[in-house]
């Protein structure tokens, strides 16, 4: 079935040019792609839809068409029907796997819609697109990211009108040359087996997303069809060069993997043990193209920061809370130098600034990169709330409500939102339209801010039976919060109880033993006894 004849010339194939000219067109997105890190290397998740995962299933379905060897004569249909049938079994099994799977749901007005925004955007992306395996975040952008597309738009969108084109051109020119060669007389059967799968890919790009199977189908279909269709000529290059095509290939190929795969499995290895911030560093290491790494890395150094400010300042080492800051930011900028139009970058480098808000300029800063991360992902409440709750922090309360209505609008029983709104209104002095919408949030869902929230309200107001009702129910979802139990107590002493108040103290002190303030509390309120 197969000869390996390594110095053999590559053969001339009429798939040739339209395969070059849409690799020609996928590598000029690559160059201007908006994502360089993930056009190289695949959207994360998914890294068949790389620029690296391309040329090297090019290089092997070229390889695999050198090396192929198809009968000088194709039995006709009659002498040869039942072996034909028998192999090409599989294929077609495959083929309907394809056609009738309904693994994912898509939504063709989102998805379509995000891809023609895409287009509608820049002359750039029109003609080359956003760059291939980009289109998550033209869905950030434009759509869902949850939403699907066929496999035809993302193409369009992420290659542009000229990838869109050439891609149709290349099953134009194989369907072409399958109904050229079952013309003839004899030796119908492969070219009618090749033009079913050229039916089958054409049909499953208009209606299925993406997916590993489908380009599987895409390539295998390519490499028969240029073995079907090759010609007698071969390539010549100049002082015999052209001896050596098959092996250049197989040197691409491997190369590929060894340079790429590699690196990307070592990398994703690491990251998926990242139950550290070492763990993170070595996958950083491992692959320092992914950005996705170092975006959990700065979120790694976050939560150490916050862990130690919460801490006793007694205890507090200045050194390693100026370093954990410092990492943080290196990291997310480097994230934001690799991804520049990748939201949860800028929303991370916003999330160290407001950490150390109080630092001049900082709160500043964190707005100004949480209004980026928002423009990339304006669909996304979170990060609505997240700019609120910066325009608040920096005084400028109308554009604080102006970005919570806008993640409200998007979710309108988005938590977050909802206690950033009760918040403010709170602070306005309307105390029982505050209370009315946490009570609405918590009727839909437990969460355990809000009751801690509704909870501070009531004991302002010093309803203490109902704050005590509220901070219970915080407590049944998380036993460890230790604000919630603090506050607790206050409202057992505020009532008269002091034995509750110190137990609840003791627990406290038990999540922080080295809490000066906790042990003074208890102090008091046993010598009260």
């Amino acid at each position: 079935m197969f000869d390996l004849p390594f110095t053999r010339p590559i053969q001339r194939s009429i798939l040739d040019l339209p395969l070059a000219a849409f690799a020609s067109i996928w590598l000029l997105s690559f160059l201007l792609s908006s994502d360089k890190p993930a056009s190289f290397l695949g959207s994360y998740g998914r890294w068949y839809d790389g620029s690296l995962a391309f040329f090297f299933f090019f290089a092997v379905s070229r390889i695999l068409a050198e090396v192929l060897v198809l009968p000088k004569k194709i039995p006709s249909v009659e002498q040869g029907m039942k072996k034909w049938l028998f192999l090409s079994l599989p294929f077609l099994f495959f083929a309907a796997f394809l056609l009738f799977w309904n693994g994912s749901e898509f939504s063709y007005s989102t998805g379509l819609g995000a891809a023609g925004h895409t287009l509608a955007e820049n002359p750039k992306n029109f003609l080359v697109g956003s760059g291939p395996a980009t289109f998550f975040l033209d869905q950030a952008r434009y759509g869902n990211v949850h939403s699907q597309v066929p496999l035809l738009g993302e193409i369009a969108a992420t290659l542009g009108v000229f990838g869109f084109l050439f891609f149709s051109a290349l099953w134009l020119v194989l369907a072409y040359g399958s109904l050229t060669l079952f013309q003839k007389r004899e030796g119908r059967t492969l070219p009618s087996f090749l033009l079913a799968m050229v039916m089958a890919c054409v049909v499953a790009s208009a209606i299925l997303p993406m997916s590993f199977p489908l380009l599987l189908l895409f390539w295998s279909t390519l490499c028969l069809g240029t073995a079907i269709l090759r010609r007698e000529q071969s390539y010549r290059f100049p002082y015999g060069m052209e001896r050596f095509g098959t092996p250049f290939l197989l040197v691409l190929c491997l190369a590929s993997i060894a340079c790429g795969f590699f690196m990307i499995w070592r990398g994703e290895a690491a990251y998926r043990k990242s139950v550290s911030i070492e763990s993170l560093q070595r996958a950083v290491q491992s692959n320092p193209l992914e950005s996705i790494y170092r975006i959990a890395l700065s979120r790694a150094y976050l939560e150490r920061f916050v862990e130690e400010s919460l801490e006793p300042s007694s205890l507090q080492n200045s050194d390693s809370l100026k370093e954990s800051i410092q990492l943080a930011t290196a990291s997310a900028l480097e994230a934001t130098s690799l991804s520049p139009e990748r939201a949860a970058a800028w929303e991370v480098l916003g999330a160290a600034y407001r950490e150390i808000q109080s630092v001049s300029g900082a709160r500043e800063n964190a707005i100004r990169f949480f209004q980026r991360a928002v423009s990339l992902e304006p669909l996304n409440p979170g990060l609505h709330t997240e700019l609120g709750a910066m325009y608040e922090a920096n005084g400028d309360t109308q554009k604080a409500k102006q970005s919570i209505q806008k993640a409200l609008a998007l979710d309108p029983f988005f938590a977050p939102a909802r206690i950033q709104e009760a918040l403010l209104i709170e602070k306005e002095g309307k105390w029982e339209e505050a209370v009315g919408i946490l009570q609405l949030l918590l009727s839909r869902s437990q969460d355990e801010e809000a009751l801690v929230q509704l909870g501070r309200m009531y004991y302002n107001k010093k309803r203490y039976a109902d704050a005590i009702a509220q901070f219970e129910r915080a407590l049944s979802l998380e036993g460890t919060n230790s604000n919630a139990r603090y506050a607790l107590a206050l409202c057992y002493e505020a009532v008269g109880d002091n034995s509750r108040a110190i137990q609840e103290l003791e627990k406290v002190l038990q999540l922080n033993p080295d809490n000066s303030e906790i042990k003074q509390k208890l102090n008091h309120l046993k010598s009260s006894q």
